[in-house]
């Protein structure tokens, strides 16, 4: 029998998401940081994407925001933009010489930040909150992908009975 899910369980959770979303915003504060220059630079040095698309998704950040980013980051000749060989439509980014000794001291203070921080959880605390967010974030986007599809057949719905009354909303 499952437990049922209280809102004061809800106000808990969203309490401290939002939270922490503050305190990483005071963090990039204090050190001067602007979170999607590294979220960006830690795309291109610690995961394996190199597609304005690929740090898009990944990171859910809008495409247009990473696009500045990167155009920032080219103007300062920290990274290369070229046309993908196999898909004319997508740019690869690379970080040069000089970007990535960049990207490592920028990523750097982030992670001796947060270094600290997991030492003090501990690595099966940690391991356990990975586990539950990816959870999350699984079951997050599976309702989100439900919501998205009902929103559009209301939509279509909603035109459809449109089209057949002889007028518009």
């Amino acid at each position: 029998m499952k437990k049922e899910i209280t809102h004061a369980q809800i106000h808990d959770f969203n309490r401290l998401y939002y939270k922490i979303v503050g305190l990483y915003a005071r963090l990039d504060n204090e050190l001067g940081i602007n979170a999607y220059i590294y979220k960006v630079l830690h795309a291109l040095v610690v995961s394996d994407l190199h597609t304005q698309k690929d740090i898009a998704q990944s990171y859910e950040m809008p495409k247009q925001t990473i696009n500045n980013v990167i155009l920032s980051l080219q103007k300062q000749g920290f990274v290369e933009v070229k046309i993908s060989p196999t898909d004319k439509r997508e740019k690869l980014i690379h970080l040069t010489p000089s970007g990535k000794i960049y990207a490592q001291d920028f990523i750097t203070q982030y992670t001796d930040f947060e270094q600290k921080i997991y030492q003090k959880i501990g690595a099966q605390k940690l391991q356990k909150l990975i586990e539950i967010f990816g959870d999350f974030e699984v079951v997050f986007c599976e309702v989100l992908g439900e919501i998205q599809a009902q929103i559009a057949r209301d939509k279509e719905t909603q035109i459809t009975h449109n089209q057949q009354s002889g007028g518009a909303k």
